[in-house]
């Protein structure tokens, strides 16, 4: 049997002296698209964030993720300049169960839609 991993590789030459790093690699998953999901810095602290599926090689689609199992939303977070990193998988994160996102269902237990409170002044610099 051989057994194929997929791994998110960031390649974070800005933060690591030219080196590549694996962020992320279980084995039968699929994560990517890293770049629709945002990176974030702030001295040494890095964030990115990715999805996690089923990896199936041959989907017939561009990507080597399974569209019909779910994924869910993650982030990466290094706290030292992007030498190590960790992976959180927050609640408030996960899009609304029985959607599709870029064609993949999401996993169980993201919150449904709401509408904005209002209240934001966004020409006010001292709005909260």
């Amino acid at each position: 049997m051989k057994i194929i991993a997929a791994g998110l590789l960031l390649s974070a030459t800005a933060f690591c002296q030219q080196q590549n790093v694996v962020v992320y690699r279980e084995a039968g998953h699929f994560a990517g698209w890293p770049a629709n999901h945002g990176i974030w810095s702030w001295g040494n602290e890095i964030v990115v964030g990715f999805e996690v599926g089923r990896f199936r090689g041959n989907s017939g689609h561009n990507h080597a993720i399974d569209y019909s199992q779910p994924e869910h939303h993650a982030l990466a977070r290094s706290l030292d300049g992007g030498e190590t990193w960790t992976v959180e998988t927050p609640a408030s994160l996960q899009p609304p169960e029985g959607t599709k996102i870029a064609g993949v269902p999401a996993a169980p237990g993201g919150k449904a839609p709401t509408d904005c409170p209002g209240g934001i002044r966004f020409t006010d610099p001292n709005s909260p």
